[in-house]
């Protein structure tokens, strides 16, 4: 064990000879960098407890029937990741293919999502929870503002019920 320390610590004293103090501070430079890289990855390795569903199918399955449906995209309805399924005997909504518990919703807000200079008016709804890995959730519509506020005014009315009831 000690000759795997001894070896480069001789190695980076010889080096700092031969070419000067600026060698130690790159060679030092490489631990941190290998430390925050190692860092990112575990941060990147946080399991995501909220279950993710691939098709209503499997939604449909596992709970039965919705209470109530928010449509997104009416092109893509049939379509789970244009859809908010709500289960209100539950708890839970089902935004973005991800099992949300309404108790966690903290607000809901129409958006104009665009980049500005780069694309067309793309209007959507920001979904903001409490689940960790999902903070913020962009779900496009695709639509104009007014129908953007009309899904987020649906979406907060069953907040609302929802918090009315506990």
């Amino acid at each position: 064990m000690k000759r795997k320390i001894i070896l480069p610590v001789v190695a980076v004293v010889m080096l700092a000879i031969l070419y000067g103090p600026w060698l130690l501070l790159l060679l030092l430079a490489i631990p941190i960098g290998m430390y925050v890289a190692n860092y990112m990855n575990k941060r990147d390795e946080i399991i995501d407890s909220t279950p993710a569903y691939a098709t209503i199918d499997d939604v449909t399955a596992l709970y039965g029937e919705p209470d109530d449906v928010v449509v997104l995209d009416v092109a893509r309805a049939n379509e789970l990741n244009a859809l908010i399924l709500f289960y209100d005997d539950r708890g839970l909504a089902i935004i973005d293919q991800r099992e949300i518990p309404i108790a966690r919703i903290t607000g809901v807000a129409p958006k104009n999502l665009a980049i500005a200079g780069y694309m067309p008016e793309d209007y959507g709804l920001v979904v903001n929870t409490l689940v960790p890995c999902h903070t913020t959730m962009r779900l496009s519509v695709r639509g104009d503002m007014r129908l953007a506020q009309s899904l987020a005014s649906q979406v907060v009315s069953h907040l609302k019920t929802r918090t009315s009831a506990e």
